[in-house]
């Protein structure tokens, strides 16, 4: 995903990341490729700040590594899609347990991240309601919830609960 370094050239509007070290030298040489960088504490600094953030933002590119299993999202993917923000992430398996194609998009190259960035922006209502729509399926937590409880609480105590 190194060659996302390059998508500055060639989309609209100018993409933005958050960084631990702003000053880093990963920093300035995304600034240099034309990417906006942000420290990471001030985009998260507070729940205003994080609100401001999202509504902010037409649709978020994520592209971290995954983990172990290859599979990586984080509570910050989640907020994006609740917020109905289309997110655009690296392909890691995420399919195999989030429905994607419409307001989540996975991409494994700079052909396909450009691909759903035009996509989104071509359609952004659907992808908006679409991702909207994953974070209800998905993260809502009449979903959530039963499902921690069943594993986290004794045979005995789940009836209760």
């Amino acid at each position: 995903m190194e060659r996302l370094l390059d998508l500055p050239a060639r989309v609209t509007p100018r993409p933005w990341t958050a960084l631990r070290d702003v000053d880093s030298e990963l920093a300035q040489e995304l600034r240099a490729a034309g990417w906006s960088v942000r420290a990471e504490a001030a985009v998260d600094s507070s729940l205003s700040a994080h609100r401001a953030q999202l509504i902010g933002s037409q649709a978020c590119l994520s592209f971290r590594r995954g983990d172990e299993d290859g599979v990586w999202f984080t509570a910050h993917d989640a907020s994006f899609l609740a917020a109905g923000r289309p997110l655009i992430v690296a392909d890691t398996d995420v399919d195999c347990w989030v429905p994607t194609g419409t307001g989540l998009l996975t991409v494994s190259d700079l052909d396909g991240a450009l691909e759903a960035v035009e996509l989104v922006a071509r359609e952004l209502p659907r992808h908006a309601a679409g991702a909207r729509d994953v974070a209800e399926r998905v993260f809502h937590f009449k979903v959530v919830l039963p499902n921690l409880l069943g594993q986290a609480l004794p045979r005995h105590l789940r009836a209760v609960a």
